[in-house]
């Protein structure tokens, strides 16, 4: 929703890919720095070390205007121009998801199917990396 409101839809896919990559090497540069330095001065600071660059991406967060809902939208182009021409009020998108609207969603099949195959891989890689994580150090005499 908020890549939606962020940016046009030529652009869309591309920060998407990027948010999904920058999320796979969040984790792998996670494990590793946990891994150099957990042996060296103990498992907490791992932790302490991943929080600070969270922190401060919350503060700056929270300085951050959000974007008007639907601005990105060619389907509300129009609607928008329409306003700043007539020099109006912001006009303001207020659609929203609920429980019909859900339902009215995964009547089509292919959404339904969409969601139950995807659902699943979502649990195991993250319980795939901890689980290799234990195993290595425990079982096989890794250093973490």
């Amino acid at each position: 929703s908020l890549a939606g409101d962020l940016f046009p839809v030529e652009r869309r896919l591309a920060m998407l890919a990027v948010w999904a990559g920058m999320l796979g090497a969040g984790g792998l540069v996670g494990q590793t720095i946990a891994g150099w330095i957990s042996p060296v001065i103990g498992w907490r600071w791992p932790f302490i070390i991943a929080a600070v660059p969270s922190l401060i991406a919350a503060v700056l967060v929270a300085f951050l205007n959000e974007p008007q809902r639907g601005r990105c939208e060619e389907a509300l182009q129009d609607k928008f121009e329409e306003e700043e021409a007539a020099q109006k009020e912001h006009w303001t998108y207020t659609e929203r998801i609920n429980c019909k609207k859900m339902r009215a969603i995964f009547r089509i099949r292919t959404n339904l199917l969409g969601f139950v195959q995807g659902a699943p891989g979502c649990v195991p890689w993250g319980i795939l990396l901890a689980y290799m994580t234990d195993f290595l150090a425990q079982d096989k005499g890794l250093p973490l």
